[in-house]
Order: structure tokens, then sequence, then C-alpha cells
């Protein structure tokens, strides 16, 4: 814990740091309370020994669920168990055996890893969180991304001229908000948590010269992005940013737009460039991935309409006020009217007080500020996208990227245009009660109108709720919301009949600490708070499974040892539960064993496919007093915590196959990514073979089939990105066959550095051919793009210290030196 603490300081001070270095004012008093607010969120984490990590949906998977009975607290949390900390794992381990995390060896016969954007693999945080526990480095990383997202929208709204404490208002709203407590374990808040620091750094790049430190820090924070672990939320930051520029051009508000565009642009370019070693492995493994034809699908049947209309989802007018009122499948089940799960449907939600000071937009009263109008551009606009509104629903459709992106993540721009806003309009309400350009009626009639509002949307949900059994949460929601407007009301009178700069001052300070209070309430309830322990504990059949001689791969039944859950028992399996994981290997899983691809929770339906024996599957894991499934499994463990049968017709991880039939790729198909595509008619043919070890087909060469060499293999060792064993093989050309995926990534040389030719075999597998001899075979793997975008960051480099020595020198040309003029 005091480690824990020790970091998240550190932390704090490197913020506040960077800020004083960009000779910005970082009040420690504000930074401080900044600093707390996350410790309070977390506080179980910091002085309890707990972990924010759902643990209970690790012990809810077989064989770790017969250790203990367990109730899921938050299944919105599911992916964060069985996704994000075990990728989190995969990385550690790689790092740890000296590896670069490009490959994740555990799942799927290799997938990407850091090619998997969602493995944070470089990003900065990640690298902080390894100087604690796993379970405890989830604390540090969640706090830090809520003391981020505080602390930068505070600077960035000082910045554009806000009051300190309209700007604590703003920030708190912001900071603590839907789009970042129930997300906070997940990497797509890793990238919003610094939204603000760009808009921040794009103020003070208003009065700079491209080169300056506000252009290095914009830089620093583009790259942050990339690296961040949510390509998508990148992208989504850099729409907000566009229409934020955009919105105040239009308002005129920006001196030499031009200018500026440009420096914003130069950075982004530079950022880019210097992240594409990891951006461009990124892309090419989302284009063959199985998700992205899964959200194809989806975005293929969304509605679409070129005639006017209202918004598909009205409920979506609803959510931002009342996140729970569809339900929240924790103490409230889910009712009809979704359009979504409830973080995703919640995401604009900012507090209820938020929006009571924020739709005082709507107030008469002095003229407003034209760069708080400016942010209602891309507020209305995200909003409008999320709730299927036309036209804006439309144009988000055919956005390149964003297209395929889930609509209801633009609320995630309502969420901070909503409390910048909201920050303005508490100093335009100081400015008019001091004047008396207000009633008392304009300042009540906005929290009276929406406690209105909510009182007739509980009504009308209320059936339903009753019917799912979550009426008392919805009535407690509806409480806290009333609650929170009868004190928003109390204090705005206040404000009203004692016009005073110290009584409105404080009184913002009150709407502050309430708006934390409440949505600290709200974000906390969702975590339950764990012990570090329980994230996926050893057993007594993953330790027998450990003590087996390598290397295997194993498989579970059903959702026993899920994918992913495995790489925290020490073995490989077969399985994928992956963001980009790929299309054709999940195809020929499909194709051979049962594994419908479009399925979220996949699972193996036949578990006696003879493919099992060429995947090197040699264990069957299952629950416990399970029978032998068939003569083949063999029952070698069994105990509490389940069984384990063996396969002793597994086959080794790399052979030679008795006979290889040449495939030729179809008319066009060679430059296809789906191997399967690629082996065209053949790959019928290999789904139905039933014995993989006397037959493989392999693509390239003259077509036909062909009696194949002998080898010996022996000494087998496999990392994160290499592959070595000793080959001994007869025949002129002897075809290797390897259970490993090959998506182009694999190269190979001999122990003389002689390049051995690599196809592929059974679609998309890796096939070596090796001349006769006996030789050291060394693999060695590279995402696709990888080498091309290390160059490219290398030219990015180079630029950008050149850019960086020539604006030295046209400071040091206008700069008196260190003697004086």
């Amino acid at each position: 814990m005091l480690a824990l603490l020790a970091v998240y300081l550190l932390i704090g001070v490197a913020a506040v740091a960077a800020v004083r270095w960009l000779r910005r004012p970082a009040p420690l008093g504000y930074a401080l309370v900044f600093w707390l607010l996350p410790i309070v969120f977390a506080h179980p984490g910091f002085f309890a020994g707990r972990t924010i990590l759902p643990v209970d949906h690790a012990m809810a998977v077989p064989p770790w669920a017969t250790l203990r009975p367990v109730e899921r607290r938050n299944p919105n949390l599911n992916d964060a168990a069985m996704q994000i900390a075990p990728w989190a794992k995969a990385v550690r381990i790689a790092w740890k055996e000296g590896s670069v995390p490009l490959r994740d060896r555990w799942n799927g016969c290799g997938t990407p890893l850091a090619a998997n954007g969602q493995s944070a693999a470089f990003s900065p945080l990640t690298f902080l969180m390894f100087t604690l526990p796993l379970a405890n480095a989830f604390t540090l990383a969640g706090s830090a991304k809520l003391f981020l997202a505080l602390f930068g929208t505070w600077l960035w709204l000082a910045e554009l001229g806000v009051s300190r404490a309209g700007a604590l208002f703003g920030a708190v709203s912001f900071g603590l908000s839907f789009t970042m407590t129930p997300w906070v374990l997940f990497p797509n808040t890793a990238v919003i948590c610094l939204w603000p620091w760009a808009l921040f750094a794009v103020e003070l790049l208003a009065v700079e010269r491209a080169g300056g430190r506000a252009f290095w820090a914009l830089t620093a924070v583009f790259w942050c992005w990339a690296v961040g672990g949510h390509p998508e939320s990148a992208a989504l930051g850099a729409g907000f940013l566009a229409l934020w520029l955009l919105g105040r051009m239009a308002w005129r508000d920006l001196p030499r737009p031009g200018a500026l565009l440009g420096r914003v642009a130069l950075s982004g370019s530079v950022a880019l460039g210097l992240a594409a070693f990891l951006l461009l492995p990124q892309a090419l493994a989302i284009a063959a991935s199985n998700r992205l034809s899964f959200a194809e699908d989806f975005t293929g049947r969304l509605p679409f309409r070129l005639t006017p209309h209202g918004p598909f989802w009205p409920n979506g007018l609803v959510t931002p006020f009342l996140p729970r009122a569809l339900g929240d499948a924790i103490d409230s089940p889910m009712i009809e009217g979704s359009a979504g799960s409830f973080p995703e449907m919640a995401l604009a939600y900012f507090g209820i007080a938020g929006w009571a000071v924020a739709l005082g937009v709507l107030r008469p009263g002095s003229k407003r500020r034209r760069t708080e109008m400016a942010l209602l551009l891309p507020g209305l606009i995200g909003l409008a996208a999320s709730i299927g509104q036309w036209p804006v629903f439309e144009a988000a459709r055919v956005l390149p990227v964003l297209r395929l992106m889930l609509p209801l993540r633009y609320f995630a721009w309502v969420s901070l245009a909503g409390p910048a806003v909201a920050a303005f309009e508490l100093d335009r309400l100081r400015t008019d009660v001091s004047s008396r350009r207000t009633s008392a009626l304009a300042h009540l009639a906005i929290p009276l109108a929406l406690a209105a509002y909510a009182l007739s949307e509980f009504r009308r949900l209320r059936p339903l709720h009753r019917a799912a059994g979550g009426q008392a949460s919805q009535e407690e929601a509806i409480t806290v919301a009333l609650l929170c407007l009868g004190l928003v009301a109390a204090l705005l009178l206040v404000v009203f009949l004692w016009p005073r700069q110290r009584v409105a001052a404080v009184s913002v300070f009150c709407l502050s600490a309430l708006t934390a209070a409440e949505l600290l309430y709200q974000g906390m309830r969702l975590y339950g708070f764990g012990l570090p322990a329980q994230l996926y504990p050893d057993t007594p059949v993953l330790a027998f499974l450990r003590s087996r001689p390598g290397p295997f791969r194993v498989v579970g039944e059903g959702s026993v040892l899920f994918p992913n859950s495995n790489v925290f028992a020490g073995v490989e399996d077969i399985r994928t539960h992956d963001a980009v994981e790929r299309r054709d290997y999940v195809e020929f899983l499909n194709a051979t064993c049962g594994y419908p691809p479009g399925d979220y929770f996949k699972q193996i339906r036949d578990t006696n496919a003879p493919v099992l024996d060429f995947l090197n599957v040699r264990y069957l894991v299952s629950a416990p007093a399970r029978a032998s499934p068939a003569p083949k499994w063999r029952a070698v463990y069994s105990g509490a915590d389940g069984t384990v049968f063996e396969n002793r017709d597994a086959l080794p991880r790399v052979f030679a196959p008795e006979t290889v039939s040449f495939v030729r790729p179809p008319e066009g198909a060679a430059a296809v990514t789906n191997a399967m595509i690629r082996f065209g008619a053949a790959a019928s043919t290999v789904a139905g073979t039933s014995d993989w070890r006397r037959h493989a087909y392999v693509l390239g060469g003259a077509a036909g089939e062909a009696r194949n060499g002998a080898a010996d293999i022996t000494g087998y060792r496999e990392t994160a990105n290499t592959i070595s064993f000793q080959a001994k093989s007869s025949g002129a050309v002897t075809t290797l066959v390897a259970s490993v995926v090959q998506d182009r990534g694999w190269s190979a040389r001999d122990d003389s550095g002689r390049r051995i030719e690599t196809s592929f075999a059974n679609g998309p597998f890796l096939a070596l051919h090796l001349p006769e001899g006996n030789r050291r075979i060394l693999l060695t793997y590279q995402p696709p793009g990888f080498a091309a975008g290390c160059w490219i960051s290398l030219v990015a480099l180079s630029g950008a210290l050149m850019l960086a020595a020539a604006g030295r020198l046209r400071r040091s040309a206008v700069t008196p030196g260190r003697w004086g003029a």
C-alpha cells in the first residue's frame, strides 16, 4: 500500500512539474484536491489491501469457481477480468523474459499482443504499473486516469479564462463522469483522460510558435493517445478537437486560426510518425481480424435514411440525465428500450447537478462568451450521433474508422463539452447575479424542470422495472437525483438572495462538493473491491498441468479455463477471446471443430475433433467428475477443481507430415490476408482432414501431391517472439508444418544465418521448407507492418530532432545570451 501511494504521488508531482515547465500556474491546493478524489474513489485499494479489479469474475470461471461460491457484482466488468487483466499479464511475462511483447503465445496458437491495441504494451501507464503487483497496479492505473482527467480539465478551463472555482466544478463533473468511472479499468480511459490535456496544450500553442514547449507537450499527449491502448478513443478525441476548433473558427474566437491549425496538424503528424511502429501493425491486425467482420456486419444493420427523421433511439435523451433509467444490470435488470450495455448508454452522464448548471445556457441574461458557444458544436453533434438523429447520425455512418464504432460512444463528447459549458455558465451566473440581470425564477426553473422530467420518466418506466425486479434500485436512483436537484435549487436561491461575490464563490464550491459526492457515489457502487489473492489463484489442477513436460496446448470444455484466463495458469490454449483474433484462424476452428465466429463468448463444439491432434492439444480440461468424452481421452487427473484428460495422439508443435499437397491460390487471392480464402477450394478439403500426421496442405509450389521427406525435431524452445529447434531432415526438401499461426510475421534462418523459406500450411499455419541436413532453426516474429512502422518512427524522430534544433536556433536569435544582451 505504501508503494501504491508513493507511485501515485510521483504521478501527481510529475503532472504539476509538467505544468510549471509549460510556465503555467499549478495551484497546489487544487492539485491536491484532484489527487485526493481518486483516493476517495478507490480507498479500499489504498488502505484496505483490496483491488479494484473485479476478481469476482475471475473466481466465477472454472476451475476457480470450484474453490468457493461467487456471485458477480457487476457483469459489465467481465472484459476487465477476462481480457484486459490477462493481456496485461501477458505483456508483463514477455517483458520479464526479455522479449518485446509482440505476440501473445498463450491463446489461439499465437495472436497479436502489441498489435492488439488494448494490451497497451507500450503505454507509459503500463510501465508505471510494473512497479506493483498486477492487482494493485490496476488500482494505481485507475486512480491515475481519474487524477489526470480532473487536473487536465481544470487546466484547460482555467486557460480558457474560466474562474478557478468554475473550473473546479467543470473538472469534477468530467473527471468523475460516467465517461470515466465505469470505464476506469479499460484502456479507453487511458486515452480519454488525456483529452483535456490536448485541449490545454492547444490553447498554449495558440500564442506560441511551433517548436516551443506547448508544441512538444501537445506532441507528447498525441503520442500517448496513440500508444495508450485504444485507437478508437484516440480517433474520437481527434474528432472532438477538430469540431471544437471548427466551432471556434465559426464564432471567430481564434486569433490566426490558420497558423494554429497548421501547428496542431504538424504536432499530430510528428506524434503519428513516432507511434507508427505500433499503429501500422495495429491497423493491419484490425484489417485481418474477426472483430472487423463483426463490426462491419453490425454497422450494416444500423438504420440509414436520407430523408429527415427523429432519433432512432429516443431513450437516448433519458440516460444522459438518469443513467440507470433503463437498468444497470447490477441492482436493476436491463429493460426493454435499451440500445447497449449500461456503461455505454450512461456515457453522457456528468452528474445531475452538472446538467442543471450546464442547461443554464438556455437561461436569459448576459451575453455568453464565444468560446462557450463553440463548445455546443461537439456536444450537440455527439448527442445527435448517439441517439440516431438525422442528419448527424447518417454523417457519422460514413466517417472513416469511426463509422465502425458503436454510435453510443459519441456520448463521450457530451460528457466533456457539458462540464465545460457548466463552468462557463457558473461564471455567467455570478456576473448576472451581481448586476441583477436575472431573476430567481430563471435560477430555479432549470433544476425544477429537470426534477419534473426525472419524475415523469421514472413513472413511465416504473411498470417495466417492477416486472423486472429493479423497482427498489430505481426508487433509490430517483431519490438521489431529486435530492441533488433540490440542493442545487437551494444553492442557486442563496446566490440570488445574497448577491455577493463571496457568497457566490462559496456556493460554487458547495456545488462542486455536491457533484463530487454524487458522482463518487454513482461510480463507487459499480465496484466490489476484492482481495488480490483472488485474481486467478493457483489450484491443484493448474499445478498438475504445469508439471507436465511441454510443449503442449490445452482446450477447456465449455467455459472451463476460459480463453485468456489461462495465462494466469501458465498454460497455452487454442481458443481465443480477443479484439484482434484473426478471422482465418477462427474460420479454421469453426470448420474443423465448431467455433462460431459470430459468438462473443465462443466455445469449442466438438472436443473429439481430429484437428485437436494437429493443434498440439494434449489435455482436455473439464468439470469435476466428468466421464471421458471419447476413447482418445484418458483421464490423468481428477479432483474437486476439475478433471484432466490426456490425448495420446497429440502431434508435436512442429513435425513433417508424410505427404504434402501443394495448393495454388485462386486468381487474385494471393494478397488477401485471410489464409482460408487463399487456399480456395482446398480449404474445405483441409477442414475434412482426419489424419493430420499423414497429410498436409501447403500453399505454393507446383500444384499436386508429393511424398515428403522425414525429419527428426528435437530441442524445441518457444518464447514470445522466437521458436527454435534442431531439425535433422532427409530428402532434397522437407516441408515442416507447425501449429503456429502465420500472419506473415514469421521468418526463419538456420544456424549459419541462411534464410529458410516459409509458407502457409493447412490454412493459417506456418510451413517451413528445409534442405537436407542437420541444423538449428530459429524462427523470429515481427507483426506485419512492424519493420516499416519502425522506419517511419525513426524518420519522424529525426524530423522531430531537427524541428527542435531549429526552434532552439530561432529562440537563441532573439533571446539574450546567458550574460545578457
